[in-house]
């Protein structure tokens, strides 16, 4: 089964774009090795637990005084020390995220603006830089692209094979994974539940390779310079050396658009050519 069916199965309230993600996304799943029943299992538990059921695109911060001393009993030892922060998620996530995971302090506004998105809530200014780096995207200045249906599996397998997680789902150890990804255990009953919903769908996994032509998104460093990749009418500007250019742009997949304009080069070589004869 595709892992987009498996979706539609057991979240059919997904929002349309991460729906539209796992559609288009079963390339970028062989690419972080996402190919057996255990792996796409474990990703999909700690997925579907992180965006109810693909259904969230945020953290909204809207938390009781009592639900944050059980998310952050480090910061909040009593009821009275939550109770300024209650349902006022950005006044919160400013206190509960500053100085840390690359934020800067309250006054920043890091904490509310790089609080968690997508579908395993990327946090941090830190790991929106990161991963938006590796993406190729602008997550800093648009953090709301995390969640499209154009990014949104990116950087969460990018989180995913960081964490090592395809050796630990491999061992079946859902204990590990929610460690790696979450930092503690927040909803681990919740996590096995989804999993224990997933593993009997997912018999074998079937991912269709990606559309010609396309290719996984090289890291910014990794990335050729644009500078032109061919010069269609040639060092001598034949004919002959158009021709033989455009040849080899068809045989090696060149998109469509390359390859006409190669045909317009070179037909304005032989326009040049019958002139000067």
């Amino acid at each position: 089964m595709r892992p987009v069916d498996v979706i539609r199965k057991v979240a059919p309230r997904a929002r349309p774009e991460y729906v539209a993600a796992f559609e288009e996304g079963d390339h970028l799943l062989a690419a972080a090795g996402v190919t057996t029943p255990l792996r796409l299992a474990h990703l999909l538990a700690q997925i579907l637990e992180e965006t109810g059921g693909l259904t969230i695109t945020e953290e909204s911060g809207n938390y009781s005084a009592a639900r944050m001393c059980v998310v952050w009993p480090s910061r909040f030892r009593s009821l009275a020390e939550a109770a300024p922060y209650a349902h006022d998620g950005e006044k919160l996530f400013n206190h509960v995220y500053a100085d840390r995971m690359g934020n800067g302090p309250p006054a920043s506004g890091d904490g509310w603006r790089y609080r968690g998105r997508g579908i395993l809530q990327t946090t941090g200014r830190a790991a929106y830089a990161r991963y938006g780096k590796r993406c190729g995207a602008d997550f800093l200045g648009n953090p709301d692209l995390v969640c499209s249906a154009q990014y949104a599996l990116q950087p969460a397998l990018a989180e995913w094979t960081d964490a090592g997680c395809n050796a630990l789902a491999d061992r079946d150890d859902i204990h590990a994974i929610t460690r790696r990804l979450n930092g503690g255990y927040t909803n681990f009953a919740e996590r096995v539940r989804w999993l224990d919903v997933v593993k009997p769908l997912v018999g074998s996994v079937e991912l269709t390779p990606a559309p010609a032509g396309l290719r996984p998104l090289p890291s910014p460093a990794a990335r050729p310079a644009p500078a032109s990749r061919i010069d269609p009418v040639g060092a001598g500007g034949s004919l002959g050396a158009a021709l033989v250019a455009a040849w080899k742009a068809i045989d090696g997949h060149a998109p469509w658009l390359v390859v006409a304009l190669l045909a317009g080069a070179g037909a304005l070589a032989a326009a040049q050519f019958i002139r000067r004869t």
